[in-house]
């Protein structure tokens, strides 16, 4: 009896695996038809949905990543002329010195430097003043 359990147990566990490899299948060729030129927009849409993965979720992700980062100091970097992004506190505090009391010539140039707070936020920041059309 019990060795009747254990094989039918190890043919349940063997039509899962299956399952999951068709539908590993499915979602790949269904990515497939996302970059495909030929398919109507409705049905990448459809797509997206059956998929989990919609730009406006995504957009909407980032919309409030971005409010969460602008605090009124890092607001005030849109109205310099230069931005430069810095990864970290430290990074930040030390350009700001130097440019305090070294770079003495780089005072003038409405420079301000953004604590990215992370090298994984980076490339957000440099999309944002990509749009803006602050050079950064």
């Amino acid at each position: 009896m019990r060795k009747e359990k254990l094989e039918d147990k190890s043919k349940l566990e063997k039509s899962y695996l299956e399952m999951l490899n068709e539908a590993r299948k499915n979602a790949s060729s269904l990515r497939d038809k996302l970059d495909d030129l030929s398919v109507d927009e409705n049905i990448k849409s459809r797509i997206r949905r059956i998929l989990g993965d919609t730009d406006n979720e995504r957009c909407m992700e980032e919309a409030i990543r971005y409010s969460l980062w602008l605090d009124s100091e890092r607001a005030s970097s849109f109205f310099a002329d230069i931005v430069l992004i810095c990864e970290g506190a430290a990074e930040k505090t030390f350009i700001d010195y130097m440019i305090k009391n070294e770079w003495i010539d780089l005072r003038e140039k409405k420079i301000y430097v953004l604590d990215a707070m992370g090298k994984f936020n980076i490339h957000r920041y440099m999309n944002l003043f990509k749009e803006l059309g602050i050079y950064h």
